[in-house]
């Protein structure tokens, strides 16, 4: 339609050039021959060949414009309910997706042998840096019964194997892990026929301590302040028998600002804004005058040491 369009205008436009270089010359040849021969002037003069010219171009104009313009919400509304049909087929795929991500979890749980709950953190291992008892609590499954069931932690420092009990209720295991290291869990089962290796469960206890922790960080200037707040939430769920209640409650948050690289705040922080028996949450907000030079990046450090001394640093965020 846009090519005919175009087409439709450059027709017009060279009909009217046509006009305005040949007529005049027409017109004036016709009343010369018609005063010299002394006859009446009949030819139309230009003006009015011009003005209905115009005129029908403007007619013409007009119908084209409206014929597009009703095409062009035809258009339009189509491309709608495309697009429309388009965002329930997205629905319904991820619905699918939903449902097919359901099914392969309950195909794997049915195929599993154990179900993997919590670690806790008992103290630090006496003489060693960084290594500490680690109390494993899981529900091995009924695909257990009557065969040999063993727990294998690989790492960097070796291959450990421990003996699980016959049966489907909780039971806990007592570890050393280094705090940083990465680990790799799964199960060996013993039919007495084969031993077959069953739920890969990778493990690395700081990320998994790490987890606890939601940081939430903003900043916003007003005038030549800067702003910053930053919100800490602690949770965590109630210790089992030998393991210390107090461990993983903050024992210290440390905040430093940095302005251009330049530190504008260090301040270190031991008591929560508000605290229960499974959480605790530190929150503060900074205000600096900057003088008027906002220019340049901010940088804001939070770092965090629980009761058994671990520190916490390059903890994600959210703003």
């Amino acid at each position: 339609m846009t090519m005919a369009f175009v087409a439709l205008i450059l027709g017009l436009v060279g009909i009217l050039i046509l006009f305005t270089i040949v007529y005049p010359k027409y017109y004036k040849s016709k009343i010369n021959k018609n005063l010299a021969s002394g006859k009446p002037i009949r030819t139309i003069e230009p003006i009015y060949i011009y003005g209905g010219l115009m005129f029908l171009i403007i007619i013409i104009l007009g119908i084209t414009t409206l014929t597009s313009i009703r095409t062009l919400e035809s258009n339009v509304s189509v491309l709608s309910s495309k697009v429309q049909s388009l965002e329930f087929d997205n629905k319904r795929l991820l619905e699918d997706v939903w449902t097919l991500d359901e099914n392969v979890n309950r195909a794997i749980t049915a195929n599993s042998y154990i179900q993997f709950i919590e670690f806790e953190v008992i103290d630090e291992v006496e003489n060693e840096t960084d290594m500490y008892n680690v109390k494993l609590t899981f529900l091995l499954t009924k695909n257990s019964e009557g065969s040999d069931v063993y727990l294998v932690i690989e790492s960097n420092s070796g291959t450990e194997s421990y003996p699980l009990e016959e049966l489907s209720s909780r039971q806990s295991i007592e570890l050393q892990l280094g705090l940083k290291e990465d680990y790799t869990l799964y199960i060996e089962v013993d039919n007495g026929i084969e031993t077959e290796v069953y739920d890969f469960e990778p493990f690395n206890l700081y990320y998994y301590l790490m987890d606890r922790f939601s940081v939430y960080l903003e900043f916003d200037t007003q005038g030549d302040e800067a702003i910053f707040n930053y919100y800490i939430n602690n949770s965590w769920e109630n210790p089992s028998v030998g393991v210390p209640v107090e461990g993983l409650k903050i024992e210290e948050v440390h905040v430093v600002i940095k302005s251009n690289d330049i530190i504008i705040s260090d301040e270190k922080y031991t008591t929560a804004n508000v605290a229960s028996s499974h959480s605790e949450i530190y929150s503060r907000l900074f205000k600096y005058d900057m003088g008027g030079d906002l220019s340049g990046s901010f940088q804001i450090i939070i770092t965090i040491t629980d009761n058994y001394g671990i520190v916490y640093s390059n903890i994600p965020t959210q703003r």
